[in-house]
Formats: C-alpha cells, sequence, structure tokens
C-alpha cells in the first residue's frame, strides 16, 4: 500500500486523492482534511499533474494549460474584511502624511509665534500618527493576503 511506503520512519502521511480541476470542490478537500488533523491547512501542496506522451513539439498547448491550472488553482483567497480595515487604516493615514510635514514646516518657519510649541506639537503628533496608520495598514494589508 502507497501509505506503509510512506508512512517509514514514524511520519504521519495522509493521501487524499482529488481531481484539482475540480475548483468548486476544493473547499470541501480543504474542510476534510483540517477535519482529519484537527488543524487549519496553511498549504495544499500538489504533487500531482496530467501525464502527456510525446515529443515538446508534438504536445498540444492545451495539455501544458491544464498542468499549470493544477498548481495555480489551489491558493486561500483574502479575507475581504481584513483587507477592508487595511485600507481603511491607510486611507486615515494619507491626510495625516500630507497635514504632519506641513505644519511642521509652518512651525519651523514662524518659531518666535507664541503658538511655535503647540503647532510644533501638532505636527509631530500627525507625523507619529501617520507612521503608526501606515505600519498598521500595511501589516493588516499583508495579514489579510497572505493569512
Amino acid at each position: 500500500d502507497l501509505k506503509k511506503i510512506l508512512s517509514l520512519n514514524n511520519n504521519m502521511i495522509e493521501v487524499f486523492p482529488f481531481d484539482l480541476l475540480e475548483v468548486d470542490k476544493i473547499p470541501q478537500l480543504i474542510n476534510k482534511i483540517e477535519k482529519k488533523f484537527s488543524q487549519s491547512v496553511d498549504i495544499l501542496l500538489n504533487c500531482a499533474g496530467y501525464a502527456v506522451l510525446g515529443n515538446v513539439e508534438h504536445v498540444p498547448f492545451c495539455a501544458y494549460q491544464k498542468n499549470t491550472l493544477l498548481y495555480y488553482t489551489v491558493m486561500k483567497h483574502t479575507n475581504k474584511e481584513i483587507l477592508g480595515k487595511g485600507i481603511k487604516y491607510l486611507a486615515f493615514a494619507l491626510p495625516l502624511i500630507l497635514i504632519g510635514p506641513s505644519v511642521l514646516f509652518t512651525a519651523f518657519n514662524n518659531q518666535d509665534h507664541p503658538y511655535y510649541i503647540p503647532v510644533l506639537i501638532v505636527g509631530i503628533i500627525a507625523l507619529i500618527g501617520a507612521i503608526l496608520l501606515l505600519f498598521k495598514g500595511i501589516m493588516t494589508v499583508v495579514k489579510a493576503v497572505f493569512d
């Protein structure tokens, strides 16, 4: 049996035969795998393909497309809710990116003015807020795409 051959050295290996061209049934396969191992699936590795015999120049292009499709259809989809949060963070950072340097420039050009220190503090807070929101936004977008 294939499982006996693969389970050498006490490795826990399970075989799930499946036709990856049936894209609409992939979530069912993932649920089956997650139920079997009581864990979520991070990566679904496809180690198979369709064999097409013949010289390279005589193999129809659709055969290459079929094999390529197998490797690129099994991807986790972007979490749109988390992506929306990340874009909101980035959207709030944009005005601060523009306002912060302008306020700082104004503060440094009017050092003799009585409101120099409060304006300087507002400019610094705007820049720090922009940096934090940019960082949080980028990290959230990356999490939405890759988690």
